[in-house]
């Protein structure tokens, strides 16, 4: 497998996964068609959180430890959201914990946040933030496909597609959220 089709395959998923946050978004909010995604997500949106996050993160290492991508320091507060989703989600599907959700979702609505601040600096805007480190410019591109793909964004849609996902699965799993004292 080459180098070129993993970074390929890379960039046509998260073009896609922008396509399902779309229709995503149509169909959380459509009753009538809702039912079965409903059904789909009850039974595996732990699974689906979990293997995301984890193809995530395998990714992130793919690139910065095959390829050579030397990390900037945004990538790495990206990363930092991340990779502790893949822990809390793995105990979460283990034990069936959808009170995870309220913890990971914290998590990937700050790394949203950073990551499309990242883009933004990536596309050309300018640094109401400097970058964390002295290494590498988060403002340099190493991926920039179709004129507007880049790892940050790539990071964006799936930080959105997981806040999304798990604010579906706390609203299905809603009633089984009772404290009692």
């Amino acid at each position: 497998m080459s180098i070129e089709f993993v970074q390929s395959f890379n960039q046509y998923t998260a073009l896609a996964t922008m396509c399902l946050l779309v229709a995503g978004l149509y169909l959380l909010y459509d009753y009538k068609t809702g039912k079965s995604l409903k059904q789909y997500i009850d039974t595996f949106g732990l699974k689906i959180a979990f293997l995301l996050t984890l193809f995530g993160s395998a990714m992130t290492l793919f690139y910065s430890e095959v390829i050579g991508y030397v990390p900037c320091g945004l990538c790495w507060l990206e990363r930092m959201m991340l990779y502790p989703q893949v822990i809390i989600l793995a105990i979460a599907w283990k034990y069936n914990d959808f009170l995870a959700v309220r913890h990971t979702v914290g998590l990937s609505v700050i790394g949203f946040i950073i990551s499309l601040y990242h883009h933004y600096i990536q596309m050309g805007g300018s640094e109401f933030v400097a970058c964390p480190t002295s290494g590498v410019s988060c403002s340099k591109r190493l991926v920039f496909e179709y004129g507007f793909v880049t790892f940050p964004l790539m990071a964006t849609i799936l930080f959105g597609f997981l806040i999304i996902l798990y604010l579906y699965i706390y609203k299905l799993k809603n009633k089984a959220f009772v404290i009692t004292d």
